[in-house]
């Protein structure tokens, strides 16, 4: 007060008034409205403490409609108790018959006894677990319907309480027009039922039907063949796609390779051509052409002169890779009779690269020159 009176001068004539009236003290003076007795002197915060509900300390003790008496301290608001929740817990009997008593508390809404007891439902006649609570008239019956169906062959298994279906959906066997027998729904007709015995006709490309008598139309017209193609194409590997696609270029790695290099363009690619010069040469002929051309000499039909590391001759061919294996060493391997000269004493084998079995000369070169004259057997490509 004396900040605001040193300010202004109409503050200062305000509290010199109220000074002269008795209107200025230390304290505030708060009278409980209803115990005049209880007064407190509120000169700081927390002698307002002193009355939490506006009243004062002294206890409530008001009786409520549920019995209970009110636990807070003395409030002058609400006197009628509208607002406020008795915390104690509730002692009414739900039930007089299985004496069930409410154990919630005073102020929420009680419950209803659940007990379950057997009732006879009106509508159906069923005995049925029920609530104590409800009215059997308004329970839904759960026990299996078993009204028969309009088939009038099986019965409803559906809960009482529930519509009967339209149309009966258990499962029979029955004759369809195809000549198969199948398992279908009661009410279907074997007009519009489609028979699910799988196909397994051959298709043309050699696979078996995957779809089903119905899907096929009795085998009048197939479902397109699902399986891999697995066709071997021109480079000798499986083609990998859908039956029905047209086979695509090889897309595994090439496996042309010569002396020099090896391609690395995809199978189904065009090999690069290799421009080194060739090296099949022996002492008798030289090839003059690049790698990737057709040689220009003839093959040399003498016979190998090197020693093998076991100190025998060399069953190769003269120019030829040596084959690794001895006709003495490996005698009964070199022998074995495929093309009928394997066991002469003159025989002379070529060796394949790079899987290391090896061929009679005669035999190899009849194969060769068969090849150059037959355009219709799949050859490496160029």
């Amino acid at each position: 007060m004396g900040l605001m009176s040193a300010r202004e001068v109409l503050w200062k004539n305000i509290i010199a008034d109220m000074r002269a009236n008795g209107q200025v003290g230390r304290h505030l003076t708060l009278t409980c409205r209803n115990h005049p007795q209880n007064i407190i002197h509120a000169s700081r915060s927390a002698d307002f403490r002193k009355a939490p509900a506006g009243g004062c300390m002294e206890p409530c003790v008001a009786r409520l409609d549920c019995g209970h008496v009110c636990k807070s301290y003395c409030h002058p608001a609400d006197p009628e108790h509208k607002k406020y929740k008795c915390p104690e817990k509730c002692t009414k009997m739900l039930c007089e018959i299985h004496k069930v008593k409410c154990h919630k508390l005073c102020w929420k809404a009680c419950g209803r006894c659940k007990v379950l007891v057997t009732r006879e439902i009106p509508d159906c006649k069923h005995k049925q677990e029920v609530q104590c609570f409800l009215d059997p008239k308004e329970f839904k019956c759960q026990a299996l319907c078993q009204r028969l169906l309009a088939c009038g062959l099986h019965h409803c298994k559906r809960k009482c309480s529930d519509t009967c279906p339209k149309n009966c959906t258990t499962k029979v066997q029955k004759m369809l027009k195809c000549g198969h027998e199948n398992t279908v729904e009661c009410y279907k007709n074997i007009d519009e039922a489609m028979c699910k015995t799988p196909c397994h006709e051959l298709l043309k490309c050699g696979h078996p039907c995957q779809g089903t008598c119905g899907e096929c139309f009795q085998g009048r017209l197939h479902l397109p063949c699902k399986a891999k193609c697995d066709r071997s194409l021109f480079c000798g590997h499986l083609c990998r796609e859908d039956c029905t696609r047209n086979c695509p270029p090889c897309s595994q790695p090439c496996e042309n390779k010569c002396f020099h290099s090896k391609c690395m363009n995809k199978c189904g690619e065009r090999c690069v051509p290799c421009v080194m010069k060739c090296k099949w040469q022996c002492k008798h002929y030289k090839c003059s052409k690049p790698c990737s051309e057709t040689c220009d000499r003839p093959r040399c039909n003498k016979g190998c002169r090197k020693k093998l590391r076991c100190g025998h001759r060399c069953i190769g061919m003269c120019g030829e890779p040596c084959p690794k294996k001895c006709r003495v060493c490996n005698k009964d391997e070199v022998n074995k009779i495929v093309f009928g000269n394997e066991d002469k004493p003159y025989a002379r084998f070529v060796e394949l690269q790079p899987c290391g079995h090896v061929i009679e000369k005669n035999a190899m070169d009849h194969y060769m020159d068969d090849v150059s004259n037959d355009s219709s057997i799949i050859q490496l490509k160029g």
